[in-house]
């Protein structure tokens, strides 16, 4: 089944009392208090790890601001792909998200998140993605993913995939990870900080 067979789907609406258009997301209304609200509240991984995508996303932001091969990279470059990492799982409010090992079975998800990911970046005032830049966002996704698992003592993070050949969390990666995933952090500090990134590279909300 293709993403346009159904011809009748399930209406969804926001908090914000907007409707998503899943197959033509430039219908749906974008809102801070939409995106906010729903970060907030979405865990990661299935549930299966006590962290959100609020949380996550703050925390590739950190991430990417102590990444080497990131911090090599000058001026506006630099800040684009910060602001990347800051809103690379937006999508995931009006979506959802598949979990790891499920999604290449599902084609039909996959063209309707490839889809939505162009649009948030259009919507949010960045450029296409690049593949240079698509490289980065990966791998600090990536990294990310080993910080969370590892901070939650998570045993994915000794066995799962690529995240058993991560190196060591660092000191300064440690430190992070203590502040962002505290639950008693407040979530608006956690939105300041991608919003800022965003911000920094050139995007707007």
């Amino acid at each position: 089944m293709t993403a346009t067979a159904v011809k009748k789907p399930i209406k969804m609406i926001t908090r914000g009392g907007h409707r998503i258009y899943f197959l033509s997301p430039e219908k749906t209304t974008i809102t801070e208090t939409d995106l906010f609200e729903a970060l907030r509240r979405i865990g990661r991984y299935g549930g299966h790890a006590n962290v959100t995508d609020l949380q996550h996303l703050a925390l590739c932001v950190g991430l990417a601001k102590l990444d080497p091969e990131i911090k090599a990279i000058e001026g506006e470059d630099r800040l684009r792909i910060i602001a990347r990492c800051a809103i690379h799982d937006f999508h995931e409010v009006y979506i959802g998200d598949v979990i790891i090992g499920l999604k290449p079975f599902l084609p039909a998800y996959k063209e309707i998140e490839a889809k939505w990911e162009a649009f948030m970046t259009a919507r949010l005032g960045l450029p296409p993605m690049t593949a240079e830049d698509q490289v980065h966002v990966t791998r600090i996704d990536y990294r990310a993913a080993f910080v969370e698992m590892t901070y939650c003592k998570h045993p994915a993070a000794s066995y799962q995939g690529s995240l058993r050949k991560a190196p060591p969390i660092t000191e300064a990666e440690g430190k992070l990870a203590a502040y962002i995933l505290d639950p008693h952090v407040g979530h608006l500090n956690l939105w300041t900080t991608v919003m800022d990134a965003l911000e920094a590279g050139g995007g707007h909300l």
